[in-house]
């Protein structure tokens, strides 16, 4: 065509030429900008360009309007665009949030590698662009990123891989990490991607993060101090799948009692019974489900998805049930969990026990996190959020912020990694079960759950730390003293002794016989003051704590209703009075937490005795302001607080304290 004679047919077919080449070069242009451009502008899979052309409020009317299944890939989508997007081009380590400067988390970047493999699964990218952005990251953390032993620092440099802000090596956060290596060594199929996983696993030396007495893993270790700064991962949170993945690991592996080597309390709230997380922050109900798939088994404790279900369903009743004081809850929103807040980052929690746990601040990532549970809930819970604040608690690049707070008129502008992570792994295992299914192919996964001692099948009872077995809505049964009319404690006889009941009254922890903790005491009154005596058995009495805070050692807590048996925490109506043995001035200390003062209407004496300690307490009844009178009853409950080595979570034992909707049910106080 190019030598024929038609000079018309040349500048035709030349011009066409160069139409193919522009046209090729954008083709090409547009492969190479996809890492980018393709995951921002669909929306179930169509184009979204619509967005742009509608009002804001119409927008969001009808994003909410969307069927179930494209909201959720919507909202999935966004979610994918953190993890595609804040990463560093040299490593693939993802930021910890979405603002300048800010360093690379492990968790974060553990679970962005499984959100790779959900959005090669859901083709949202390319899988040569999986491929390769999944092997940058595993080379980058086997060469670059800085660890101890095996484990890694929480906070490392988006490019280097070097320790940031002074950060400790984190034994849940490499867990995390691990979880996405784990997926994503079962998702490929690449031998060089299986071969790098099964390095960063087998390198860890989980025996080095080990407490040898008590099999429990420390929860981090810095050059600075070793182990001495942080506290064991003893306690019921969100660290399960830290324990399957250390028991189940080839090399180091941890043994089957660190399994059993954290408390699990059990709670009752209203009509739910469930093992739980003494913060009762949502998140530790869900991290560990995002990986293990706990539905119909169980281990000797507890059927985990049932006790995650029934934990959910409180954390919801405690927002209802709060609503008179909350505008957040009482529009119906839901999700107290960890994370930012008016008042900078923070546990939130469900709960009515730890002063200022929660203050109307709820989490999307919650409502996210949850849709596996509770789909319906969840679903129109966020779909109410959207078409109610709109622009306010979403953005177009990654969906809902990370929260917000009705009641002080406050939403969040920014996005958590580890918040998008949850909850984008948790919507896919309601959509398809993808995380679950690749995650629990793993041989180590399989050896660790083995160990834990799991079964197939479902489980109606929790069984605590102590081996008692609750079934689950048992009724609650009001305990009551009668104090006698006396004007001291001197004349009481043994029948006059509450002895604690350690099966039923552990609020937390385990003991270890009756030499670790126990106690008994009483009460007697007169017209002037409310005589108070107990008497402790504690092995190892540690009490050195500044008053404000003595309920982190051995101690004493009072609680008092002046006029009926209910108490609201907080309320300076009521008390939470401490008493310690001890203290940094060496004498016996007192403090009213409600009050936030050393009541000097309290007279206090307290003895060393052997193998433990006594006090005595006399309590103005004008303090209390209580007209005593024969019959009254006031609400009453003792605590004993057992701490048996500096800077680890201990236990309580509590007489009568009971969740209920309108607030705390205490036993009763009767004049008598």
């Amino acid at each position: 065509i190019y030598m024929s004679k038609n000079k018309h047919l040349r500048v035709f077919f030349f011009l066409l030429l160069v139409a193919n080449a522009c046209f090729v070069k954008e083709i090409q242009g547009d492969v190479e900008d996809f890492e980018s451009s393709r995951s921002t502008n669909i929306i179930g899979g169509k184009s979204s360009s619509w967005e742009k052309s509608l009002e804001s409020k119409e927008k969001f009317e009808k994003l909410a309007e969307l069927p179930e299944d494209e909201f959720l890939e919507l909202i999935s989508i966004k979610l994918f665009n953190y993890f595609w997007n804040e990463t560093s081009p040299r490593t693939g380590f993802i930021k910890d949030r979405n603002t300048p400067n800010i360093p690379s988390s492990i968790a974060a970047t553990g679970f962005g590698l499984t959100a790779i493999c959900i959005a090669d699964y859901r083709h949202w990218i390319l899988h040569e662009q999986a491929y390769n952005r999944v092997k940058k990251t595993l080379t980058a953390i086997k060469n670059k990123a800085a660890h101890h032993h095996g484990f890694y620092y929480h906070f490392i440099d988006m490019d280097t891989g070097q320790r940031m802000w002074k950060s400790e090596v984190s034994s849940v956060d490499t867990a995390l990490l691990l979880a996405g290596i784990v997926v994503v060594r079962e998702y490929f199929s690449e031998n060089d991607i299986k071969k790098l996983c099964d390095e960063i696993y087998d390198k860890i030396n989980w025996k080095w993060m080990m407490d040898d007495r008590s099999k429990a893993l420390y929860m981090g270790w810095s050059p600075e101090g070793g182990f001495d700064k942080f506290i064991l991962w003893d306690m019921f949170a969100e660290e399960m799948v830290m324990y399957i993945l250390g028991m189940g690991a080839k090399n180091n592996p941890l043994p089957e009692e660190s399994w059993h080597s954290f408390r699990r309390p059990v709670k009752k709230y209203k009509k739910y019974t469930y093992i739980y997380c003494e913060t009762e922050s949502l998140f530790t109900y869900l991290f560990s489900h995002a990986y293990i798939d706990f539905r119909r088994k169980h281990d000797k404790y507890a059927d985990y998805w049932r006790n995650s279900t029934r934990a959910i369903k409180s954390s919801i009743e405690f927002t209802k049930n709060h609503k008179d004081f909350y505008r957040t809850y009482r529009e119906g929103f839901w999700g107290i969990s960890a994370g930012d807040g008016p008042d900078g980052y923070k546990n939130h929690g469900a709960s009515e026990k730890i002063l200022n746990a929660h203050d109307g601040t709820v989490v999307p990532y919650a409502m996210c996190g949850a849709v596996p549970f509770m789909h319906k809930e969840a679903v129109s819970g966020l779909k109410k959020l959207l078409s109610g604040y709109g622009e306010k608690v979403w953005d177009d690049n990654y969906g809902f912020v990370s929260s917000f707070n009705l009641d002080r008129n406050w939403f969040s502008t920014e996005h958590i990694g580890i918040d998008l992570g949850i909850s984008l792994l948790m919507i896919e295992n309601y959509r398809s079960g993808f995380v679950w299914k690749y995650f629990m192919k793993n041989e180590n996964v399989k050896q660790g759950m083995k160990k834990a001692g799991f079964k197939k099948g479902i489980k109606k009872t929790v069984t605590g730390s102590t081996g008692e077995i609750v079934k689950t809505g048992d009724k609650l049964i009001q305990k009551e003293y009668r104090a006698r009319k006396t004007n001291s404690t001197a004349a009481l006889k043994e029948e006059d002794f509450i002895k604690f009941d350690i099966s039923s009254d552990i609020e937390y922890g385990e003991i270890n016989g009756l030499k670790d903790v126990n106690a008994k005491f009483a009460f007697t009154w007169d017209d002037e003051f409310l005589h108070f005596i107990i008497e402790v058995t504690d092995d190892t009495v540690l009490a050195e704590r500044k008053k404000e805070e003595l309920y982190k050692d051995d101690c004493i807590e009072l609680y008092l209703s002046p006029n009926s048996d209910m108490l609201i925490w907080g309320n300076s109506e009521y008390f939470q009075i401490g008493f310690a043995p001890d203290s940094l001035e060496r004498r016996p200390v007192k403090f009213s937490f409600f009050q936030n003062e050393d009541p000097q209407d309290i007279v206090l004496n307290v003895k060393n005795v052997i193998n433990g300690y006594k006090i005595e307490a006399a309590i103005k009844w004008e303090y209390l302001k209580v007209k005593p009178e024969k019959g009254k009853f006031i609400g009453m409950s003792v605590a004993v607080h057992d701490i048996d080595k500096r800077e680890v979570s201990g236990k309580k034992i509590n007489w009568s304290f009971i969740n209920t909707p309108a607030g705390i049910k205490l036993g009763k106080l009767i004049l008598k």
